[in-house]
């Protein structure tokens, strides 16, 4: 989890060889590729935790 970056707030996603920022909102790519299955897996994850994603953002 990264706040206080130039992009807005986002987690990193690895998998494989393939990196990406995804924002912590609505889980679009900031930077970097991945593979479809891959990103479909960090959404859905981001998704089932954006309330406490979005608390560690307050803090």
């Amino acid at each position: 989890m990264y706040f206080n970056d130039k992009h807005t707030p986002h987690f990193h996603v690895w998998y494989a060889e393939h990196r990406a920022l995804l924002a912590i909102q609505d889980c679009r790519v900031i930077a970097g590729r991945l593979p479809n299955r891959a990103y479909r897996l960090a959404a859905e994850w981001a998704e089932v935790h954006r309330e406490e994603l979005m608390a560690l953002r307050a803090t």
